[in-house]
């Protein structure tokens, strides 16, 4: 990911998803941050979208019977 994606991802989802005090300490060495990264192998970015897991039957499992998948609506 490239480091100005990241960084606005930080900010975007500071204080949501990721800790405020966390994001402010990161992002005061961000000088730091990117003389790591450059000696770095770059990769592309790619977005991709997540696979969710199956749905199961949790009062079967509870009950011993073997858990089956619930199809996807």
């Amino acid at each position: 990911m490239p480091l100005n994606v990241a960084r606005d991802y930080l900010e975007e989802n500071q204080g949501r998803q990721f800790d405020p005090a966390c994001v402010e300490a990161f992002l005061s060495r961000w000088e730091e941050v990117v003389e790591i990264a450059a000696g770095q192998q770059a990769t592309p970015y790619q977005k991709t979208e997540a696979t969710l897991a199956p749905i199961i039957d949790i009062e079967s499992a509870a009950e011993g019977y073997p858990v089956q998948a619930v199809p996807a609506e």
